[in-house]
């Protein structure tokens, strides 16, 4: 549908004399009463046999006001009001179904020029369709959501997932699905399809879709060679089992019970590409499928795009950065160049608002991708970002603030409660220099280190003071905080001690400089050189410069070099040493991600590369548990060589554990404070403060733009940017110089 409505606006509005589409409400569902039409000043009308309920006043399609504009909602309901500090709750709505159902001015455009359905043919039923509420209540339609960046990432919100976050990061709802739920015993999750739903190109969502997207995409060896581990059970490491119980009812099963993967930060949505779990693909996609295309028209695709097989062909007309796909969610790509992407609204959207207005508020939704990250930060002080975190750092709010009035803009603090923000990570796999392997490999040559950090002057030279020095520990608000103990273990700054515990392992001799020397033959007389490895474009270079400087004072010298392939060359193992920023994103849970640094199951692990390749491929690649006398302090039989007291596997095997409880089971509280409580004592990263708000925890909000909620778990722009709108429907992005009316500017550094 955007597509036609490309054409809609270009030609077909030039036949209705000028009258672009509109603002404001929307048709009823049902259609209004005579009388409920004829009080609020509205004329019916008929267009090809359909009712369109036609309002007064003007509206705003994009960025056009027109003055053909549907019936409006009675804009009466009143979210609650918003806490100080504590997080919104969108899904929270509890009040009686709409009896009558709006819809977009752009979507009664196209209704009225025959190139849409009515509403109540677009979307599911009363009793399926989703309600959200933002702080801000019900929101005027039109405009473009706009932001600017260093890449054309939209947010979280067009991956269209069975189920969403709420904004505190850990309730989840559903969303395109209508439910899940998981048995009492933990082994099968029963999902449930909402009646009537369709892609945005108005294809009817069907099971037939979702059976493709597990049997013929998920366990298609040469898409999937490798089943993910939230999709294997911790215990005989089956894949799950996949299963249609009807036409709405599907359901996959474990061998032992699973608890968390409703929990899991990584849900599958409708990517359909390599390497990728789906639960459900566009029909479409078969085209380019191996099992369903004519083999020689896959040839010549292939051919024709210079790719290499069938799966690359596949990923790439799937990638909906390189080619608009029909979507479930709010908007959908619709125009994809170098420098920008535009999504447009999907009109068979089933989620809407208390007063049956259907979402998203905005027509559009856009990244314009900047030539550096300054430019994108310049861009917005001048007012030419609505709503973004991705290129913030909290180290540059005083300069931000200082231009809150010329951009009409707002300062909020989103910060993740995982607790270890920049760690200084040591990858434990690494071996090409012996001697520093075995260095690394050491507890107390870690600890050292740790105590070796001033991490008071971290946090004011770096992150202007807001930051928590701990070790780490989620945020005390969660039930995984193991308690102060554990929290303040291993951090405290004190050269004494960290000379006592260098000296101790053999390191007291230094050159003249006062730099401890190499103790392996032929090498006694240079010192002990210790690579850091990191991008640098960010807060990662002001720590790890700092960091370097106070490691002088225990005589270690290190160097920093900045690399664009620092996680490669990590995964390679031919590099140990970084500044991870927001190492600890998303595991105040634990079990939110599967990838986190607490454990080694995945080829992603910092804290040991070849232990995690090991895990995710079952063995086929990575290091295995064989004794190896290269690798020192030698480990322990039963685990990998680089575990050299065995609490890399300890952490792996409790994580497995933790599966099969639930969120609040204390069982499950209990091993997750004892996971910390592990990481604490071995420091693989070395933390150094968390709740600073780095990396997407810097929200910079233009005032005319409502619904965002202060509170908010750290994310590029907020998981339900489509309930955003602009103040009176007049968006940025279309009117230069547009200024909120009635907001004034707010900083979480300065207040008011």
């Amino acid at each position: 549908m955007n597509t036609k409505y490309a054409t809609f606006k270009f030609v077909t509005l030039l036949v209705v004399v000028l009258i672009i589409v509109a603002c404001g409400g929307s048709k009823s569902d049902d259609a209004s009463s005579p009388t409920s039409q004829q009080a609020q000043g509205s004329v019916a009308m008929q267009t090809g046999g359909v009712d369109i309920v036609q309002g007064e006043g003007t509206c705003y399609v994009i960025g056009e006001l027109v003055d053909d504009c549907p019936l409006k909602s009675p804009h009466q309901y009143q979210s609650p009001v918003e806490q100080e500090g504590v997080y919104w709750k969108y899904h929270s709505y509890e009040g009686e179904t709409p009896s009558n159902w709006y819809e977009s001015p752009m979507s009664y455009q196209l209704v009225k020029a025959g190139e849409l359905p009515p509403l109540s043919e677009r979307v599911p039923p009363p009793e399926d369709r989703g309600i959200v509420h933002g702080p801000d209540g019900i929101g005027e339609y039109g405009g473009a959501y706009r932001q600017t960046g260093e890449g054309l990432y939209l947010g979280e919100w067009v991956l269209g997932t069975w189920a969403i976050r709420d904004s505190n990061g850990i309730d989840w709802k559903p969303w395109i699905g209508k439910s899940f739920d998981v048995s009492e015993d933990g082994r099968v999750y029963t999902m449930k399809l909402r009646k009537d739903l369709k892609w945005s190109d108005g294809t009817p969502f069907e099971m037939s879709q979702i059976e493709y997207a597990w049997k013929d995409v998920n366990f298609n060896k040469e898409l999937n060679p490798v089943i993910p581990l939230m999709f294997r059970d911790p215990v005989t490491d089956n894949p799950v089992k996949f299963k249609v119980v009807d036409k709405l009812t599907w359901t996959i099963t474990f061998d032992t019970p699973v608890y968390n993967l409703f929990e899991n930060r990584g849900l599958p949505a409708s990517h359909c590409q390599k390497g990728s779990f789906s639960f459900y693909c566009h029909p479409d996609t078969k085209q380019y499928h191996a099992d369903y295309a004519n083999p020689a028209a896959i040839k010549n695709m292939v051919k024709s795009s210079g790719l290499q097989d069938w799966t690359q062909l596949f990923t790439l007309k799937n990638d909906i950065l390189v080619n608009p796909r029909p979507c479930l969610s709010a908007w959908c790509t619709s125009i994809i160049e170098d420098t920008r992407v535009v999504a447009t609204r999907n009109h068979y959207f089933h989620f809407f608002d208390p007063e049956g207005n259907q979402l998203p508020y905005a027509d559009e939704s856009m990244v314009i991708a900047m030539q550096s990250r300054p430019a994108a930060v310049f861009r917005a002080m001048n007012g030419e970002n609505d709503g973004q975190t991705t290129p913030f750092h909290l180290s540059e709010v005083p300069v931000y603030n200082a231009n809150l009035e010329k951009g009409d803009y707002s300062v909020y603090q989103w910060p993740s409660t995982g607790g270890n923000d920049a760690a200084v990570v040591f990858n434990q796999t690494f071996n090409e220099d012996p001697l520093i392997g075995k260095l690394i490999r050491t507890r107390d040559f870690r600890k050292a280190l740790s105590y070796g950090i001033n991490r008071e002057t971290l946090n004011d030279n770096v992150f202007l003071g807001a930051g928590v020095i701990q070790s780490w520990a989620p945020h005390k608000s969660t039930p995984y905080y193991p308690g102060d103990e554990i929290a303040n273990r291993n951090i405290e700054f004190n050269i004494d001690k960290a000379n006592e515990l260098l000296d101790s392992l053999g390191l007291a001799e230094t050159d003249l400089e006062g730099f401890r020397l190499r103790t392996d033959a032929g090498r006694e007389t240079e010192p002990i050189m210790l690579d850091i490895i990191m991008y640098g474009e960010g807060e990662d270079l002001a720590i790890g410069e700092l960091i370097s400087d106070m490691w002088t004072d225990i005589g270690i010298k290190s160097r920093i070099r900045l690399t664009a392939s620092t996680r490669r060359d990590f995964h390679k193992n031919i590099e140990y040493l970084t500044i991870a920023m927001d190492f600890s994103a998303y595991q105040a849970n634990p079990w939110a991600v599967e990838w986190g640094g607490l454990t080694t199951l995945r080829s992603g692990s910092l804290i040991g590369t070849a232990i995690g390749e090991y895990n995710e491929t079952r063995g086929a690649k990575g290091m295995a548990k064989n004794p190896d006398s290269e690798y020192l302090p030698l480990a322990p039989e039963d685990t990998f060589p680089a575990d050299t007291s065995g609490n890399i596997q300890r952490l792996n095997d409790l994580w497995k554990e933790g599966r099969a409880y639930k969120y609040s089971d204390p069982r499950r509280i209990e091993i997750g404070k004892q996971m910390f409580d592990i990481f604490a004592e071995e420091q693989y990263a070395i933390p150094t403060l968390g709740f600073t708000a780095t990396i997407r925890g810097i929200f910079v909000n233009r005032n005319n733009v409502y619904n965002q909620p202060r509170t908010h778990i750290r994310d590029h722009n907020g998981f339900h940017a489509w309930t955003y709108f602009f103040e009176d429907g007049r968006d940025n992005y279309n009117h230069l110089g547009n200024r909120s009316n009635t907001r004034k500017s707010y900083t979480f550094m300065g207040g008011m």
